[in-house]
């Protein structure tokens, strides 16, 4: 384990902290962060995997403080998670409004079944 490998996790897990902490503060309902949101996400998951690859390989190098920013990063990630939910019901409810407020068609109008009309027979 050298001193340049655990320096560079150490700095891949508080770019992704960081990061993470940056998606957190973002307003979700401002369209204009989509794109924001998109990006930031690309880049959680780049520094995720680049964490993983470096742990794969030396897994010597999980210190405590590394652990630590770990637990943080993935406590980040479920309020995340639990706003990204509530965020997606807030849409759909948009747009599908519940069955409750539809009214359905010719509900408040009747048909008459009652036809008027002349029957004729061929007896003579």
């Amino acid at each position: 384990m050298t001193v340049e490998d655990s320096s560079e996790l150490l700095l891949v897990v508080q770019s992704l902290l960081h990061t993470s902490k940056q998606i957190v503060g973002l307003n979700l309902n401002d369209d204009l962060n989509d794109h924001l949101l998109f990006k930031l996400q690309n880049e959680q998951e780049l520094l995720r995997n680049k964490a993983t690859d470096i742990l794969e390989m030396k897994p010597e190098l999980m210190s405590n403080e590394v652990r630590i920013i770990l637990q943080e990063c993935v406590t980040i990630e479920k309020r995340i998670s639990h706003s990204l939910n509530l965020q997606k019901n807030r849409i759909q409810n948009i747009l599908n409004p519940s069955d409750k407020s539809k009214i359905p068609k010719n509900g408040y109008l009747t048909e008459a079944h009652n036809y008027i009309g002349y029957f004729i027979d061929n007896h003579l």
